[in-house]
């Protein structure tokens, strides 16, 4: 369900993605359907812009499930570095630092979301005007995998 989600509003689907969460939430387990749910509308608003909305989705719900803790925690580091929201956004890198080298994840996996809380540092600490350093970030994210983020982590440097 996540994933169909996610994909959908990866590739700018967000009228389809709304349409499938709204339609195929009543097959998730009802233990899981209000987390589901909750995550999905936050990744809906932060898809249509709305932050501040996506934000509060997300505070709304605990996440229990690895899966949808993670997906959580990465939508809260790009809500916080697009805010610039400079504490919170190093408190939430942290933390999923933490999460992920306690957690139960495969390599590959660790080391993509470790990946991002390292780019996602140096992004946010390099000076605007910094051109020289821009260039070298962009070509060490391309160049760098696992990194499931490549594409938004690229978006945030040209905007800088």
């Amino acid at each position: 369900f996540n994933n169909i989600a996610g994909i959908a509003l990866k590739l700018g689907e967000i009228s389809w993605a709304a349409g499938f969460i709204k339609e195929y939430l009543s097959f998730i387990s009802e233990e899981f359907r209000e987390a589901t749910l909750s995550l999905n509308e936050a990744r809906l608003a932060y898809a249509r812009g709305n932050l501040g909305q996506a934000l509060l989705l997300l505070q709304d719900v605990e996440y229990e499930d690895l899966v949808t803790n993670t997906i959580a925690r990465m939508l809260l580091i790009k809500i916080y570095y697009q805010q610039g929201e400079t504490d919170a956004l190093s408190s939430q890198l942290a933390s999923l630092e933490n999460f992920v080298r306690r957690g139960s994840f495969s390599r590959f996996h660790k080391e993509n979301y470790l990946n991002i809380a390292r780019f996602v540092k140096r992004l946010a600490s390099l000076p605007p005007y910094d051109d020289k350093g821009r260039k070298k970030l962009k070509r060490e994210i391309e160049s760098t995998g696992p990194l499931s983020e490549k594409e938004w982590l690229i978006e945030q440097l040209k905007a800088r």
